[in-house]
C-alpha cells in the first residue's frame, strides 16, 4: 500500500492508500447532517437580506466550501456507502474532512479478506471434524453469521475493513458443502447397514 502526502507551509498530512491508489474514506456524516449545506436559491435570496447575507458571511469566513450538484436528476448522485442516492458533494466533504482532521483510516492489505476467510474456514472445518451432524448444523450457521460481525468489530477496533461479501459467503458455501458431504456421507452408512442386514 502506497501514500500521500499532503504538504501546506510545515504541516504534512498522510492520506493512505491501497494498492490500486483508492483511499478509504472516513465517513463522519450522511448529507443532510454533519455538515451546513446551502441551496443556490438561498444564497441568492440572501442576497436581497441584509441581515442573512451578513449572517451567510459571518458563517462562511474562514470555512472550506465545496459546490457540487444534488439536485435529483443530475449526473452527480450515486450510491455510496450512506445512501443508495447520495450526492457525490457529501463524498468529498468526507474526504475533506477527514484530511483537515488527520482522520485517514489505515489502507487494508489485500490479503486481509483472504486472511480473515482462511480462519473462519478453518474453524469450520475444525467444528465439522469435532462435532456430530445435530451440532455441526447450529454452530455451521453461528459461523455464518459471526463472520461479518468479525469483520464489523475488526473495522471498529482497528479501521481495517477485510470485505463483507467474500469471507463471508466463502464461510457459508463452505458450511453447505460440509453439510452436504456429511448427509451423502450418512445415507451412504445407512444404504450400507442395510445391505449388510439384508444378508442375514
Amino acid at each position: 500500500p502506497g501514500q500521500v502526502v499532503l504538504v501546506h507551509g510545515e504541516q504534512r498530512t498522510v492520506v493512505p492508500m491501497d494498492a490500486t491508489g483508492m483511499a478509504v474514506v472516513n465517513f463522519a456524516a450522511p448529507w443532510g447532517r454533519g455538515f451546513w449545506h446551502l441551496s443556490y436559491a438561498e444564497l441568492l435570496d440572501a442576497s436581497a437580506d441584509a441581515a442573512r447575507l451578513a449572517f451567510l458571511r459571518q458563517g462562511l469566513a474562514g470555512k472550506a466550501v465545496l459546490v457540487g450538484l444534488a439536485a435529483s436528476g443530475t449526473t452527480d448522485i450515486k450510491a455510496t456507502a450512506l445512501s443508495p442516492a447520495e450526492p457525490l458533494v457529501t463524498l468529498h466533504a468526507n474526504l475533506a474532512s477527514q484530511i483537515l482532521m488527520k482522520a485517514s483510516l489505515p489502507a487494508t492489505p489485500p490479503w486481509a479478506g483472504a486472511a480473515l476467510g482462511a480462519l473462519f474456514l478453518a474453524t469450520a472445518a475444525l467444528l465439522y471434524l469435532r462435532l456430530p451432524l445435530r451440532f455441526f448444523l447450529p454452530a455451521g450457521l453461528g459461523l455464518v453469521l459471526l463472520c461479518p460481525a468479525a469483520n464489523v468489530a475488526l473495522y471498529a477496533a482497528t479501521g481495517l475493513a477485510p470485505g463483507l461479501v467474500a469471507p463471508g459467503l466463502a464461510v457459508g458455501l463452505a458450511v453447505l458443502a460440509l453439510l452436504a458431504d456429511a448427509l451423502a456421507r450418512t445415507a451412504r452408512d445407512s444404504a450400507r447397514q442395510r445391505r449388510i442386514l439384508e444378508t442375514y
